[in-house]
């Protein structure tokens, strides 16, 4: 089994070919719980650059199927799909589940790193469907993968950004 590693533990490509034993300890937001108790081995064979990659790793459908639920539901809509264009928020605008169905415009407004300027001009509204806690959130939202490429290069590493309610 495979999976994605992050700046974390990348190295420079030095992290491709290592093996990882991973087991689920529990969930990411306060929906039900997804771990079924085993651990599975898998093999660094990629990349994942921030912010795409919010984890250590990144692990592929197999390996995640095999320690979790699939299906783990999001802390504001459970298993209903509410489209790509989708954020997590954190505590700054949670609101103890007040933010769920909010929808913010999103624009990215520079680099939080070295890496050159990400932003690409354009801006995105996002609904807010799920918690990003502390221990895994180190901003206002964690936006989806195509929401975040609305904006600014997927490889960029963290951004700025302002957002308003609509």
């Amino acid at each position: 089994m495979i999976a994605s590693a992050s700046d974390e533990i990348w190295s420079n490509g030095s992290a491709c070919g290592r093996r990882y034993r991973v087991t689920c300890i529990g969930a990411t937001n306060d929906g039900a719980y997804p771990c079924n108790g085993n651990s599975v081995e898998v093999t660094i064979v990629d990349y994942c650059p921030s912010p795409s990659c919010p984890a250590t790793m990144e692990l592929s459908r197999e390996a995640f199927g095999a320690i979790a639920n699939l299906d783990a539901a999001s802390s504001c809509y459970g298993n209903a799909n509410k489209g790509t264009m989708i954020a997590a928020a954190s505590n700054a605008i949670w609101d103890n589940r007040g933010a769920c169905g909010r929808k913010y415009k999103v624009r990215c407004i520079g680099a939080t790193n070295q890496g050159g300027y990400p932003c690409n001009g354009n801006s995105v509204v996002v609904t807010v469907v799920d918690y990003c806690p502390p221990s895994g959130c180190h901003a206002t939202m964690d936006l989806s993968r195509e929401a975040f490429r609305a904006i600014a290069k997927l490889d960029a590493g963290k951004i700025k950004i302002s957002y308003t309610p609509v």
